[in-house]
């Protein structure tokens, strides 16, 4: 048993309680730094479970809740076009069957053997390539929003219906905007922790070859997914600046994007007068 050092102990109480919650069996040895240390990589390791358990909940919401009755409330209705909740929803389906029926599985799994198997670098690693997939979603998220705001504009009953699915208790009273962005965030949450569970992971640990090579696919893929969401930003700018200008000027091409904008002064070469202009700057 680990020895009662200080506030250690408190470290020590905790962790044994959070492995009887998940039915793993206790077995504490060591010194009290080693027991520290084992009881930081745990927690890092089952706060990647609790999120991953969080974020299937979350991806149920929209597949199988907000995808599905929206389908229902058209096939009844006849809102709109059958491929509309499709375009919307884009690869969400293939996003949620990812993790709930394979990485929530594994990392359950791993962290009801915690005690003989001290790694999760192997899972991550292992379901990192598919997170190529987030991708098509990303991209079309701008899609999406455009396409439910203008339903919410053009079909009283689909407004209707989103209001209703809005007052479900698991919704929280948000709009599906706000829970279908949600995956987008996914990623780089995995980053953090990976980075987090690296620093604690001791130099000589089996887990580490596969902890460093599932962070350099996830970074990755976290690189992606921001760079998409900046040309998504900037391309939506773009258009708010047109339409700023009255269409006046065409901004939008794929070789521009918008850059900075701000106030500045321009003073006349022959009068000295100050003019002040505001300044939109794109490349």
């Amino acid at each position: 048993m680990a020895r009662k050092i200080g506030v250690y102990w408190v470290f020590t109480n905790i962790y044994v309680d959070d492995l009887r919650a998940i039915g793993t069996p206790i077995i504490l040895e060591g010194t009290a730094d080693d027991e520290k240390k084992k009881y930081h990589l745990y927690r890092i390791a089952l706060e990647i479970l609790t999120t991953e358990r969080t974020y299937v909940d979350k991806l149920n919401l929209i597949d199988q809740v907000l995808h599905a009755r929206l389908d229902a409330a058209n096939e009844r209705h006849n809102m709109f076009p059958d491929d509309v909740t499709k375009r919307m929803f884009s690869n969400m389906k293939s996003v949620y069957q990812l993790h709930h029926d394979f990485v929530l599985p594994q990392l359950e799994q791993r962290m009801q053997e915690w005690e003989k198997v001290k790694r999760i670098g192997d899972i991550m690693l292992r379901f990192a390539p598919f997170l190529k997939m987030y991708t098509e979603y990303v991209n079309n998220y701008e899609m999406a929003q455009k396409l439910i705001n203008i339903w919410l504009v053009k079909s009283n009953r689909f407004r209707a219906i989103v209001d209703e699915l809005s007052k479900l208790p698991e919704c929280d009273n948000m709009l599906i905007l706000n829970h279908m962005l949600v995956p987008v965030q996914r990623v780089p949450r995995y980053e953090l922790l990976l980075k987090e569970y690296l620093k604690r992971l001791p130099g000589d640990s089996a887990d580490r070859a596969d902890a460093e090579k599932a962070l350099t696919c996830v970074s990755a893929a976290a690189h992606h997914i921001n760079n998409a969401m900046r040309k998504i930003h900037k391309f939506k700018k773009l258009l708010e600046i047109r339409d700023l200008l009255g269409g006046a000027v065409d901004l939008v091409s794929p070789s521009r994007e918008f850059i900075k904008e701000g106030r500045l002064v321009k003073i006349s070469a022959r009068s000295g007068d100050h003019q002040e202009r505001y300044l939109f700057l794109d490349g």
